[in-house]
């Protein structure tokens, strides 16, 4: 993977739960090219939101250089 390439997915109930949006946010400070997407999901955000998961990450890869 490039060294530019990041990307993370973070659900908003992990994020309440076990981190604050703050250290979800703290991802983009120090990797200022990733993307945070916030999901309305619980825990398991890839077992309810599997099509909107993929879909993120079927952009991502398409951005990737060959």
């Amino acid at each position: 993977m490039c060294a530019r390439c990041r990307r993370t997915t973070w659900d908003r109930a992990t994020a309440i739960a076990h981190f604050i949006s703050a250290g979800a946010k703290a991802y983009l400070r120090d990797l200022p090219d990733a993307e945070l997407h916030w999901l309305d999901a619980g825990h398991f955000a890839v077992e309810e939101r599997p099509v909107e998961i993929a879909q993120h990450i079927t952009r991502f890869m398409e951005r990737l250089p060959r």
